[in-house]
């Protein structure tokens, strides 16, 4: 008798659970309302340091920076074809400061931007190319990361190296 009485009220349990709880939404079949996931934000930010060498005045010297950049695509942003992005530097060339502003067009697909370098410090108009990648799935440490490698050509070239990563997700 113990086994009968258990058993009907498992069955009862198992009946009672397919039925709508008062707290569940309705689904949009039965007229309930999905919830749009949305587009991804028109303004991204970044944060990055780089070091590496330059020359300027003919002389090779280790220079090192930290940035803040923000950047925006040009058509839909889940296509990821390209657009603007705007950064402002800061740091050391040997043992002077050095600072300035960037634009510059990039893809995300591809990885690549190039634009120019306006260094206040040195008053000087010069092309930058640059080029990022996550080196795996989701970034260097699963945060978006990137590696940053940046190449200023001319006589004063620059060569620089160093790490990218996405702020006010």
């Amino acid at each position: 008798m113990r086994t009968w009485s258990w058993g009907i009220g498992v069955a009862g349990l198992c009946l009672s659970a397919g039925e709508v709880a008062d707290g569940q939404e309705r689904r949009p079949a039965d007229g309930g309302q999905t919830t749009s996931l949305g587009q991804p934000g028109q303004w991204h930010w970044t944060l990055g340091g780089s070091t590496g060498l330059g020359r300027r005045d003919g002389d090779f010297s280790g220079l090192a920076e930290g940035r803040a950049g923000v950047y925006r695509e040009l058509l839909n942003p889940v296509l990821g074809l390209g657009g603007f992005q705007l950064e402002g530097y800061g740091g050391a060339f040997d043992t002077k400061v050095n600072a300035g502003l960037r634009l510059r067009f990039m893809s995300p697909i591809t990885g690549i931007a190039f634009g120019a370098d306006y260094n206040a410090t040195a008053a000087t108009v010069r092309p930058i190319l640059t080029y990022v990648h996550p080196i795996r799935r989701g970034g260097i440490s699963g945060n978006g990361s990137v590696v940053r490698l940046d190449l200023v050509p001319g006589p004063d070239r620059t060569l620089m190296i160093g790490v990218e990563k996405p702020a006010f997700r």
